[in-house]
């Protein structure tokens, strides 16, 4: 009987070891998408988004069909200096709000002209998170400067992710570069 019980444990043995041998090659499961945490913008930015101006987002005017700038407009690109940001962040470091700043001093003196804030990101991550990143880095600045007194129907925001790198290189460098807000002056508006 004992003999028995020990050729049984040893063939159950066998046959668990020989089980679990045959899955070792088998891959395992993938890990699942990481998806962006939610983002909310202060009540400030809320209710600028929530009032119709009347203009379109720049992701829904067709690059074939959407209106030449105005050489007035033209003439003023350069004027706002685009801000950076760490890896994986979106607050601001104090030489962005020492750039922010600067930016707001042009807005006020330049109160007709319309800005439309590009959030940017690297390359790494996936594209729908770069694409909330860069969305959190354009509203960042949206809000800095809204709650230092600039009128919120003056200003939007896109994110464009990792489709518009400035380096197309594959390195630190180049990364910072990438993540950024720039700040484009769209129109200038009718009063």
């Amino acid at each position: 009987m004992i003999r028995t019980n020990r050729a049984a444990w040893l063939s159950t043995l066998s046959i668990v070891a020989l089980l679990s041998g045959a899955c070792a090659g088998k891959p395992g499961p993938e890990s699942p998408e990481t998806q962006a945490p939610e983002f909310e913008p202060p009540a400030a930015v809320r209710e600028a988004e929530e009032a119709d101006t009347g203009w379109q987002q720049a992701e829904e005017i067709p690059e074939e069909t959407a209106p030449r700038r105005a050489p007035e407009v033209e003439a003023m690109q350069g004027a706002l200096q685009a801000i950076y940001f760490d890896f994986d962040r979106y607050n601001l470091k104090p030489e962005a709000i020492e750039t922010l700043n600067q930016n707001l001093a042009w807005l006020r003196s330049n109160p007709d002209f319309e800005i439309l804030i590009e959030g940017h990101c690297d390359e790494r991550g996936t594209e729908e998170y770069n694409l909330a990143l860069g969305d959190r880095r354009a509203n960042s600045a949206r809000a800095f400067l809204v709650q230092n007194g600039l009128a919120p129907g003056q200003l939007r925001t896109v994110s464009f992710g990792e489709e518009k790198p400035l380096d197309p290189r594959h390195s630190e460098a180049a990364w910072s570069k990438n993540r950024r807000a720039e700040f484009v002056i769209a129109r200038k508006r009718s009063r």
